[in-house]
């Protein structure tokens, strides 16, 4: 009789870790971001096909509801290297390549992301411009900007840029960053059928957020967007620019 009433205590203890081990392996099936946001690993990992590892982890709630309001099905991603041309209108396919940072824009049934990552540190840290130009569609809602960077192994996240409003697009100009893993992004919904054009220009010598400024958009401007006044065009890349259809 005791040695069956050990049987039965031995068998509850060990249904007991069993459960505890599916409970700890269901923890581990979920990604917790920056906000505490637990995200399913199946989910993860479609995620990452579209944004960058970076985005998902800064991810507000906003944005992760946003995202996945359709599932994630239909989402297109036009992705460009970097490219130096100072002579004037800037290509924005994706046949160019280099060390330095890569621009991307995804259209999530009507949510855009604009997204630049440096994958090369610069040198200069001044005040760069990311901006979009819309053609056919119009901002509906909120935008949102915000530039990630990790010092010291940690992430931190600043959503501080002086924003430029047009009739047809609008643009933000920040201090980039003297740390490291550098991304800025813009979020933002658009209603309407046509292009939405993006482009990142970085400020190759000091600059002043005025100077930064000092732009409009235009297809005739850096990535087809970024059309800077006189005064200021030289200190700009020039970086090529993305486009997609909505």
């Amino acid at each position: 009789m005791k040695k069956f009433i050990k049987i039965i205590i031995i068998l509850l203890i060990i249904c007991i870790m069993s459960k505890e081990d599916v409970k700890a392996e269901t923890i581990n099936e979920y990604y917790s971001n920056y906000y505490g946001i637990n995200i399913p690993i199946n989910q993860y990992n479609e995620l990452k096909k579209y944004y960058t590892e970076s985005f998902i982890y800064t991810m507000t709630e906003e944005e992760y509801e946003n995202i996945m309001k359709n599932d994630l099905k239909n989402i297109v991603v036009t992705e460009a290297n970097d490219f130096i041309n100072m002579s004037g209108i800037v290509p924005y396919s994706t046949s160019f390549s280099t060390s330095y940072k890569t621009i991307r824009i995804v259209n999530n049934n009507g949510y855009i992301t604009l997204s630049l990552v440096w994958k090369t540190m610069p040198k200069i840290r001044s005040y760069d411009v990311i901006a979009v130009r819309l053609n056919g569609v119009s901002v509906s809602g909120a935008t949102n900007f915000k530039q990630t960077y990790v010092k010291n192994g940690y992430t931190y996240i600043s959503y501080t840029g002086a924003k430029k409003e047009f009739s047809n697009g609008f643009g933000y100009s920040f201090k980039l960053s003297e740390n490291d893993y550098l991304e800025s992004s813009l979020s933002f919904w658009v209603s309407g059928k046509g292009t939405i054009y993006g482009s990142y220009q970085h400020a190759h010598r000091t600059t002043t957020l005025n100077q930064s400024k000092k732009y409009s958009l235009s297809s005739l401007g850096y990535g087809r967007v970024i059309l800077f006044e006189s005064s200021v065009k030289s200190y700009y890349d020039a970086m090529s620019g993305v486009s997609i259809n909505v």
